[in-house]
Parts: structure tokens; sequence; C-alpha cells
């Protein structure tokens, strides 16, 4: 991966950490620990499949907003077609291994091989949600490419 793509991504990151910690969405360390992850995990050089989970809530209307908003364009995406996406609410039995428990919806959370990888939560808006995901799912491409 070229040093350009992980300045992108770098940079997207503390983007959305900036607007996180402006609208007082997220205010803990663990925002970090998440981001690094996702970070390290984009910047490795392993190869393997990977779905984007979202963990949703039936009376949270941020996640109704993403539903109407991202559901339909999703799957012609640049990250629909590297992350397929699976919706699931909170206290769903997940058949993989999540860091840290999920608290706030939407939690969005990348999988590989059965264990969580990376992961951001809160939705900002379609715009920042594509940008952000599409702009993992040509990191990810390009580490398939080698």
């Amino acid at each position: 991966m070229s040093s350009e793509s992980l300045a992108v991504i770098e940079n997207e990151c503390k983007t959305f950490i900036d607007l996180a910690f402006d609208r007082t969405f997220i205010k803990s360390s663990r925002l970090w620990i998440y981001f690094l992850v996702t970070f390290v995990f984009f910047a490795s050089e392993a190869v393997q499949a990977m779905d984007l989970v979202v963990f949703t809530s039936p009376s949270c209307g941020s996640c109704q907003l993403f539903k109407r908003e991202v559901l339909p364009a999703y799957s012609e995406s640049p990250a629909g077609k590297a992350f397929p996406l699976r919706i699931i609410l909170p206290r769903e039995r997940v058949g993989f291994k999540l860091h840290e428990p999920v608290t706030f919806t939407p939690t969005f959370v990348w999988v590989e091989d059965g264990v969580e990888v990376g992961r951001f939560s809160g939705y900002f808006g379609r715009e920042r949600f594509f940008r952000i995901v599409n702009r993992a799912a040509m990191a990810y491409r390009g580490r398939q490419n080698g």
C-alpha cells in the first residue's frame, strides 16, 4: 500500500474523530483504539475476505436514517463490492469476536476471519459514511493487488 493511501486513511480518521468530538457523540479513549486498530489493519499485508457489520437499534433515529440514505446505494459502491454488509441488533448473537461490546448505535465493524479488525460508531450522513468506507475499500483492494 502506498504512503499516499495510508495518509488518506489517516486523514479521514482524524477528520472523523474531530467531528465526533465536536458533536460530543463519543468521548472515550476507546475511540482512538478503534481507529488505531482500523488504521493498522488497512496498513497490514494480509489478504482475506472481509464483512462490514452494522449494529443498529429499532429505536435509533440515526440507524433509520442510515438505512434510508445508504442501503439503496451501498451494494453498487466501491465499499459494497469489497465489504458485504450485514445488519444486526446489538443483543443479537454474533458469530465473530468483538474486541469491545457495542454500546452505541449505529456501530460499523469490519470483521475478518471471525474477528473484529476495526470499527467506527455514529452516522454523520451519507457523504461522510461513503467517504470513510469507500476509502477503506480502495485501501483493501490495493492491499489485495499487492
